[in-house]
């Protein structure tokens, strides 16, 4: 048996869960922050690497594992979990349109700061690589700094992001 942090979901019996939302919730949701970050990457690449949920724990920060569950091809309607700085998430996939948007809502999780989330991924050509634009959509359960929060996200995207192209750099290195 792996010793894989993932290999606990099954055994998580504290779930909470939050509201079912689908795309229209990004009209209405409570807070919505938009931020982006620019890669030379091509748009594909980073399709690639989003939608490959194995590879998350190697470049988005705090990732310590994710990965689908249910049959292949994957797409809309699949679950996704993922154990991010120690909490629990099951998540739907409510978007799949390769190679430009991705997106998820958050079905329960292990320790919730909303009533309801949900988080879209869009990857815009650009004349030098790629727009990544992460859309975040939830209900806070408790008063939440939205200009810091919205700094917390777009340092976190950045990171992201240049991890990845490291990624990519060492992927090709080896």
């Amino acid at each position: 048996m792996s010793s894989s942090p993932c290999n606990r979901f099954d055994q998580i019996t504290s779930w909470i869960c939050l509201d079912e939302v689908g795309m229209d919730y990004l009209n209405h949701a409570g807070m919505k922050i938009v931020v982006e970050v620019e890669t030379a990457l091509p748009r594909q690449r980073v399709w690639e690497a989003f939608a490959d949920a194995g590879t998350w724990n190697h470049w988005f920060p705090k990732v310590e594992c994710a990965s689908y569950s249910g049959v292949t091809p994957y797409g809309v309607g699949t679950t996704r979990r993922s154990l991010v700085d120690g909490v629990f998430y099951d998540e739907t996939m409510l978007v799949w349109e390769e190679p430009c948007r991705w997106g998820y809502r958050i079905n329960r999780t292990t320790s919730a700061m909303a009533r309801a989330q949900l988080e879209i991924t869009e990857l815009d050509i650009t004349s030098t690589g790629t727009l990544v634009r992460w859309i975040f959509a939830c209900d806070p359960l408790h008063a939440l700094n939205t200009d810091g929060f919205r700094q917390f996200l777009a340092t976190l995207l950045k990171e992201a992001i240049a991890r990845l192209e490291r990624f990519y750099v060492l992927d090709a290195n080896t």
